[in-house]
């Protein structure tokens, strides 16, 4: 107790007793600041190398209680790096290991390339036993080899078992051509005529947008606020809460109030704002261009160095600010609902809370003027590709109490295998 209040407070009040205290003290400080890296003194660091690293084999399987006791909730972290370092990395299995006690045993033998010793420690169990292991290990090292050049990262369960292992690919690809675009150069929006939305004249295409399916954040505003347009239901959201509680979003009306202020109240202004406010419009302008770094030639699917993703339709989001004029960020969004190593695109993403998707953001810029505004400047950004995908265990099953080997050790080192 007096080791975990020093890790807490570094009160000089709760004096060691000997030097394992400070060595304990420190620790439980690092799994409570993990980015603290005071070494260890000299003298400690001395006693713990005598003492063979029996006080921290022991802290290590007492980890995951601590973090019970002090509410952590474990963060996920790269499996080349979860596992302590310069204990000898024994691989046994024994037939009353959880699930996720399992997960843990099949990551430390996949990390550390003894996968063969693990098969040679799942054939001394029972048949039934291993089996059931057996399908449990398959099963990960399939989730692993899934996503090629993923990072692979594990959440540790209480008391140090792996609950979920996450799959991630995350790539920032440069657009193809980076200068950028105007009405000369490649960003033609065709010019309908206006709609009256009340006493406003708008684009068309806002028009459908605001009733259909758009997202507009509107920046600086008396307060920022979120307009959320659905389906034939407008349903206004506001994004912040003063003293007096929540209020009520602003409607269609206001919003175009804000935009005419942004343009000084020109009317061709505000016209123009609302003509690039088009998800349609912005899709058909730049969707290819945002893609063309890409290989593909299928429509829906593109290919990202072997890999291939096919895309669903993509939606839009748009936030408006008036640093220098008024700027215009639009996202262009692309589910990602099939990839795989081959253009059919076999594999479907897991969607208990994992993500794929491809997405841009457009730096559209218009300069205000007192004769209006000019002409758009836009510049792409760069195409951010992201699948990550969450393997669970599945609910933790009755034990095999009447196959489990006897003599392996206290219930909490039975129930993680070896402790590396």
């Amino acid at each position: 107790m007096s080791a975990l209040k020093r890790a807490i407070l570094d009160n000089g009040k709760y004096l060691p007793t000997f030097y394992g205290h400070h060595a304990a003290a420190w620790y439980l400080r690092r799994l409570l600041t993990p980015d603290d890296h005071s070494p260890l003194s000299p003298p400690v660091s001395a006693w713990l190398i005598a003492s063979g690293g029996d006080l921290f084999r022991s802290l290590y399987r007492q980890k995951g209680l601590l973090y019970q006791r002090l509410g952590i909730q474990p963060a996920a972290s790269d499996i080349g790096t979860l596992f302590v370092q310069g204990f000898t990395c024994t691989i046994k299995a024994t037939a009353d290991m959880t699930p996720a006690a399992l997960t843990r045993l099949v990551l430390k033998a996949y990390v550390s390339g003894c996968l063969p010793a693990l098969e040679t420690s799942l054939a001394t169990l029972p048949t039934s036993v291993g089996q059931d292991f057996r399908q449990q290990r398959d099963t990960i090292l399939a989730f692993i080899d899934r996503l090629p050049d993923a990072e692979i990262t594990a959440t540790a369960g209480l008391p140090d078992e792996i609950t979920a292992v996450t799959a991630t690919l995350a790539r920032e690809i440069a657009p193809a051509d980076k200068r950028p675009l105007d009405k000369r150069c490649g960003f033609p929006l065709p010019v309908k005529h206006p709609v009256m939305r009340g006493k406003w004249a708008v684009d068309p295409g806002f028009d459908r947008a605001w009733d259909e399916d758009m997202t507009l954040v509107i920046r600086p505003a008396e307060h920022e606020l979120r307009l959320w347009v659905q389906k034939g239901v407008r349903a206004w959201h506001s994004a912040w809460q003063g003293a007096g509680g929540a209020k009520a979003a602003p409607s269609c009306d206001d919003a175009l109030a804000r935009l005419s202020a942004l343009v000084q109240g020109n009317a061709l202004g505000l016209l123009a704002v609302t003509r690039l406010l088009n998800p349609a419009g912005i899709v058909q302008a730049l969707g290819q261009r945002i893609l063309s770094p890409f290989d593909g030639g299928q429509p829906d699917r593109i290919c990202y160095q072997g890999l291939w993703l096919q895309l669903a339709k993509p939606t839009v989001s748009f936030e408006v600010s008036s640093e220098d004029g008024v700027n215009i960020d639009a996202t262009l969004s692309w589910p990602i609902v099939r990839y795989g190593p081959r253009s059919r695109c076999d594999i479907t993403p897991l969607e208990t809370g994992g993500a794929a998707m491809l997405s841009s953001t457009v730096q559209i810029h218009l300069a205000v003027t007192a004769r209006g505004i000019e002409q758009p400047s836009v510049t792409l950004g760069p195409a951010r590709l992201l699948i990550r995908e969450i393997w669970r265990n599945s609910a933790p099953q009755a034990h095999h109490a009447a196959a489990a080997l006897p003599g392996s050790g206290s219930p909490l080192v039975k129930m993680m295998g070896e402790i590396d």
